[in-house]
Order: structure tokens, then C-alpha cells, then sequence
């Protein structure tokens, strides 16, 4: 409210020329007469306040001030600036009348702005660092979404070297395992093969002993003849006389052998060799040797 009437002042008194200047003054000043003013209401308010009057510009007294004091004493007693006694400047200078008015406005305009800059700044500065403090919470936040991610990426990679080594576990497994199934089967088909020489090797000799039985050197007859027919049966009738074919002379043959092959397996062809090799019966003697594989001279 004061400063409302303060403005109000310097807009209407702030010029002696203006025409409702005057009338203004008067105004205020029949309101506010001497015998109305209480000094307990306005104890601050001297008597050189009151010192305005129609030839007060004469005497160098601005007439603005004879207002003022009129509009402060309108002013609630708790809202008065409590100043103790003032006395207003008289001034005896024309060009620097109307100075008070606006001294007074610029300082509480004055104030009135470098108060709301202060606000602003302050505003200004919550607001900044308010949004400082969200950009390290979200920067902080993508911090954390980005250490997690890493995690869940390491884990992620743990994961595949832990089925890497699991497959390459399984395949060293089983490759051992098709080695030794191999090595087996090698060793199986090894034996198999052995055993086959073996048996080959046997019936080689076998066939050995049986082409040297009947090799060409010792002419074989297709059919058997009396005298083998009298071999063979002398054999069967008398087996103790094969010593006989042990006792007789060396020949192509191993006439022991032969005879014992003929003993146990009666075998004909043996008979034959023994026949051919120099024997007419069986408990004869020798003839003679005629060379080898030369039938005796009755045959």
C-alpha cells in the first residue's frame, strides 16, 4: 500500500508544472490538517513535515512532502517502517526537487528487481542442478544397465565355453572310444588272419606231405593192384609187421614214417609209395633199389 502511494506521489508531484500538482497538494493538505494528527499515531512524524503550505516553494520546501507525511500517517501503525524521528530533507535547489519521490521508487524498484533476479537465479540454479543430478541418475542408471549387461554377456560366454568344453569332452570321448573299437577290430581281424595262416600253413603242409606222397617220381597206379590189395590187407590182418618197414634200407622215403602213416590212418597212398619203393609182399625181404621212385622187377 505505501508503495502504491509512494509511485502515486512521484507520478503526481514529481512535476511543480503539472497543473493538478497543486491542486493535489491542497488536497492532502486540508485532510490532513495539523489538529488531526495524534503524535502517538505518528510519533516518526516531526513538525518540519508539516512546514508545506502554498508559499513553501518560496521558502524552498517541496510541496510533495507536506503529502507524503499526509498519505503515511494513513498507514497502519505495524506496517510503518520504524524509523524513530525523521526529518525530511528540505531542498533550496529547484532542479532537485521531486529527487525524494524517485530516490525512493528506484531504490524499491531497485530492490523489488535484484530481489526477483536473486529468485530467478536461484531458481535457475535449483532448476540446473536439479537436472544435473537427474542426468547422474540417469547416467548412473545406464551405468547399471550396462554393468548388468556385461554380466549377463560373461555369463553368456561362460555358458559357451562351458558347452564348448562339454562337446569337446564328448567328441575326445568318443573319438577314444572309435579308436579303441577300431584297435579291436584290428587286432581281431590280426588273430583271424593268424589263425587263417595257421590253418593255411597246415593244409599246406598237409598237401605238402600228400604231393610228396604221390609226387610224380613215384608213379601211382589208378587202380590198386593185387599186390597193394596184399599190403593193405597184411597191414589191417597184422599191424605189428609195419616194423618190418622200419628195419629196411634208406630209400626216397621215410619208410618208418610211412608205415606209421599207413598203421594209423591206413592210408593207400603210403601203401602205394611203400609198394613202389621196393617191396613185393609184406614179411618179404628187400629186393633191390632200382633208383629212386623204380618199381621193384616183378612189377
Amino acid at each position: 500500500m505505501l508503495d502504491a502511494l509512494v509511485i502515486s506521489l512521484q507520478r503526481v508531484c514529481g512535476d511543480d508544472a503539472h497543473p493538478s500538482s497543486m491542486c493535489l497538494c491542497h488536497f492532502f493538505a486540508a485532510k490532513t490538517a495539523r489538529p488531526a494528527v495524534q503524535p502517538k499515531h505518528a510519533p516518526w512524524i516531526t513538525d518540519d513535515v508539516f512546514n508545506c503550505n502554498w508559499n513553501a516553494s518560496a521558502r524552498g520546501s517541496h510541496p510533495c512532502v507536506a503529502v507524503t507525511a499526509a498519505l503515511l500517517v494513513t498507514v497502519p501503525e505495524d506496517a510503518r517502517p520504524r524509523m524513530g524521528t525523521v526529518t525530511l530533507p528540505q531542498w533550496s535547489e529547484p532542479q532537485r526537487r521531486g529527487s525524494v519521490g524517485a530516490a525512493v521508487v528506484g531504490v524499491v524498484v531497485c530492490g523489488r528487481l535484484a530481489l526477483l533476479v536473486l529468485v530467478l537465479v536461484l531458481v535457475l540454479v535449483l532448476v540446473l542442478v536439479l537436472v544435473v543430478l537427474l542426468l547422474l541418475l540417469l547416467l548412473l542408471l545406464l551405468l547399471v544397465v550396462l554393468v548388468v549387461l556385461l554380466l549377463l554377456l560373461l555369463l553368456l560366454l561362460l555358458l559357451l565355453l562351458l558347452l564348448l568344453l562339454v562337446v569337446v569332452v564328448v567328441v575326445v570321448v568318443v573319438v577314444v572310444v572309435l579308436l579303441l573299437l577300431l584297435l579291436v577290430l584290428v587286432l581281431v581281424l590280426v588273430l583271424v588272419v593268424l589263425v587263417l595262416v595257421l590253418v593255411l600253413v597246415l593244409v599246406v603242409r598237409l598237401g605238402l606231405v600228400l604231393c610228396l606222397a604221390g609226387s610224380p617220381e613215384t608213379p601211382l597206379r589208378s587202380e590198386e593192384t593185387p599186390q597193394e590189395i596184399e599190403y593193405i590187407n597184411g597191414i589191417r590182418a597184422d599191424p605189428s609187421r609195419i616194423d618190418l618197414y622200419k628195419k629196411l634200407g634208406s630209400s626216397l622215403y621215410d619208410r618208418g614214417a610211412l608205415a606209421e602213416s599207413a598203421k594209423i590212418y591206413e592210408d593207400r597212398t603210403v601203401l602205394r609209395a611203400l609198394i613202389s619203393s621196393g617191396f613185393s609182399s609184406v614179411g618179404q625181404e628187400r629186393w633191390h633199389d632200382c633208383g629212386p621212385g623204380s618199381p621193384a622187377p616183378h612189377l
